[in-house]
């Protein structure tokens, strides 16, 4: 049994007031000793009750100069570089500990083999979610890009893991890594300042993919993400916001492009694209997964994938940001 070390959970919010009161109730009913738990809120301007909710608890708070959705990555840096503990935990202001025990359970991978440099929870489905929810945290939050999610691979190809004791290992690198590090992920501080520190969540798993690290994602920290999505409109709304975040990010200076440098990996993600687009690969998996998982959120899968699809194609063709996009990638 290793001795429990102090913790810091970074949290950057922006109008939560809706969720951080359950977020932070999470974090300080966990059974760990409190003087060992430090949580950063590192605030983008919210206008509800989020920071008043948040001064009921034994939190630091600081101010982000940019709003959630637009400065996330830079609030987590800021809470990163302001956090005093050896272990880093991030968190999102909607993300609720399931498990008494979530904080002991997510450091077991980090303290039991040194090449594990990224513990983290798989979403758990909560029974009274609405339906588009249960199936975001089936695949995760982009139906499109299941297959490079770590969400969507432990759901579609969980065989690539290696199970020890409690959680899964991935032995990563530089061709094999997937989207992951948002929704309750711990870290050495150490291990990320040694790398250049925090820059945004995915760059951190490409570069510790690059050094042949090891991811770790725990079977006994469940977590809820409250507000993946409320519903269609909301997620339809939330993808087009995103993507476009994403777009106009990656034409400017982001250090991680997901489409691949080589033709091999160029023709590989435009086979996905036709595959998503025709429904019928997606239909064929899906249904093998229902009967494999008894799952009916299964047989959601291939429409949301498609949607997802045709919000991005819209975005890449019809806007100036887009078409920088395709031809900085493609052409």
């Amino acid at each position: 049994m290793y001795k429990k070390p102090k913790v810091s959970f970074v949290l950057a919010t922006y109008q939560g007031g809706k969720t951080i009161k359950k977020c932070l109730e999470s974090i300080f009913s966990q059974n760990y000793p409190k003087n060992l738990i430090e949580v950063l809120v590192i605030d983008g301007g919210s206008k509800d009750k989020t920071l008043d909710m948040a001064k009921n608890y034994p939190v630091k708070i600081f101010h982000n100069q940019k709003k959630h959705s637009e400065g996330k990555g830079m609030g987590k840096a800021q809470g990163f570089n302001r956090a005093k503990s050896d272990y880093v935990i991030f968190i999102d202001q909607d993300n609720v500990l399931l498990s008494k025990n979530w904080l002991n359970n997510i450091l077991k991978p980090l303290f039991d083999d040194k090449e594990i440099c990224i513990s983290g929870s798989k979403i758990t489905i909560v029974k009274d979610d609405n339906l588009i929810n249960k199936y975001l945290s089936l695949v995760g939050t982009d139906p499109f890009m299941a297959e490079f999610s770590i969400d969507g691979q432990i759901s579609l190809n969980k065989k690539q893991f290696e199970k020890i004791d409690s959680y899964l290992v991935l032995h990563m690198n530089k061709n094999k890594w997937y989207i992951a590090g948002s929704n309750g992920y711990a870290y050495r501080k150490k291990d990320i300042q040694e790398i250049g520190g925090y820059s945004q969540d995915t760059d951190i798993v490409y570069k510790f993919a690059n050094l042949n690290k090891k991811l770790a994602i725990c079977l006994d920290t469940p977590l809820q993400h409250l507000n993946i999505s409320k519903g269609l409109i909301e997620f339809i709304r939330k993808r087009n916001y995103h993507f476009k975040y994403f777009v106009k990010e990656n034409n400017k200076n982001r250090k991680v492009k997901y489409v691949p440098s080589n033709l091999r990996g160029k023709l590989y993600l435009i086979l996905h694209y036709i595959s998503n687009l025709i429904i019928l690969p997606n239909l064929i998996i899906s249904v093998k997964n229902l009967v494999r998982d008894e799952q009916a959120l299964w047989l959601l899968h291939p429409f949301m994938a498609l949607l997802t699809l045709l919000i991005y194609t819209r975005i890449i063709i019809f806007s100036k940001e887009g078409l920088i996009y395709l031809r900085n990638n493609f052409l």
